[in-house]
């Protein structure tokens, strides 16, 4: 179980990148409005990715700014 937490550089780069690009894609009203829809979408996404930050402490996303603020984005 715990070696399925580990990413790679590279996983963490690609998947922070997935991140932003989504984010970034929306909308500010979109980004901070209640939106069970695209809540659910985010969920459906970014789920997985979201339980494998959490279990692993975000350790491999902390030493850069563009991956820490993907931890956060998928963390909110």
């Amino acid at each position: 179980m715990a070696g399925d937490l580990v990413m790679t550089r590279d996983e963490v780069d690609s998947a922070a990148r997935e991140v932003h690009d989504f984010w970034f894609g929306l909308t500010t009203e979109q980004q901070f409005a209640k939106d069970e829809a695209l809540d659910a979408a985010i969920r459906a996404r970014f789920g997985a990715l979201r339980e494998r930050v959490l279990a692993s402490g975000a350790a491999a996303w902390r030493d850069d700014p563009h991956t820490l603020l993907a931890a956060v984005i998928v963390l909110d």
